[in-house]
């Protein structure tokens, strides 16, 4: 996926499911958080996963997988708290947080 073709589509979602600018979108690195994650789930279906999700997942995912995830949200600076909402905005949360 290029990634002119995948941003678009991307930051229209974000701004449209949580009510965000264009600009805090670009501030809140959303677009690479994505990009990592996708590339997390990507890898997984190409091992054979039959829950690609998972591996993203903050509670599911197995102990390597959370700290794969983890240092490479950290390489776009992100502090533990982000990372948290991070993971529950794109991959979901299981205590309930839309």
């Amino acid at each position: 996926m290029s990634r002119v073709v995948g941003r678009g589509r991307f930051e229209h979602w974000a701004a449209a499911e949580v009510g965000l600018t264009s600009e805090q979108v670009d501030a809140l690195h959303l677009v690479a958080a994505f990009e990592v994650l996708l590339s997390r789930c990507e890898e997984a279906r190409r091992r054979g996963a039959k829950d690609p999700l998972v591996t993203v997942s903050p509670k599911k995912a197995g102990g390597n997988s959370r700290v794969c995830t983890r240092r490479m949200l950290e390489q776009l600076g992100y502090t533990a708290r982000q990372r948290r909402a991070i993971h529950r905005l794109l991959a979901g949360s299981s205590s309930g947080w839309p």
